[in-house]
């Protein structure tokens, strides 16, 4: 059986591209250890971020390694316009950032702010109060929303598939 995530008119989606992640296996402890080099997104300043986590199975450690490793951020200069309305952007009106979740770069009328605990630790590289998402990875997870739905439900196995293809499984 196939299914697929119902979304709301005029919602467009965008595979995340993720920075890399290690996985190795230390004998010494017989711990296998997850670790995220954000230093591919933080490019502007000078202290890169290494982020590492220990577990006892593999399996932990690249589950942790694919949700915990942030997307690469699509750079400003290639994206002229908007992805959630396709406004040009300029400097004085309709500036970009970056989602934390995706990458691509948003107006500030396409983005909400959420509390940094909202997302992984390893997303907020410039240690902000309040980390900006596009506004379809607010509606993916309202209460009425069909992942939430399928959450409820127990249907986790559904909900990973869709979300990997959404490139919001982090949320």
């Amino acid at each position: 059986m196939k299914y697929h995530l119902l979304l709301p008119p005029g919602l467009r989606l965008r595979t995340r591209q993720l920075v890399t992640a290690y996985v190795n296996h230390s004998k010494s402890t017989n711990l296998w250890i997850t670790q995220i080099n954000s230093e591919e997104v933080n490019k502007k300043g000078p202290h890169p971020s290494v982020k590492a986590f220990s577990f006892r199975s593999e399996n932990e450690a690249k589950e942790t390694a694919y949700v915990n490793a942030p997307p690469k951020m699509i750079p400003f200069d290639m994206v002229s316009h908007c992805f959630g309305c396709e406004g040009k952007f300029n400097t004085v009106f309709r500036r970009p950032s970056h989602c934390r979740n995706c990458g691509v770069c948003i107006c500030a009328s396409c983005s909400t702010a959420w509390s940094k605990a909202m997302v992984p630790e390893t997303y907020n590289y410039k240690n902000a109060r309040t980390i900006k998402l596009p506004r379809k990875d607010a509606v993916l997870m309202k209460d009425d929303s069909d992942v939430t739905r399928m959450v409820a439900r127990g249907e986790m196995d559904r909900v990973k598939k869709d979300m990997r293809c959404t490139g919001s499984e982090s949320i």
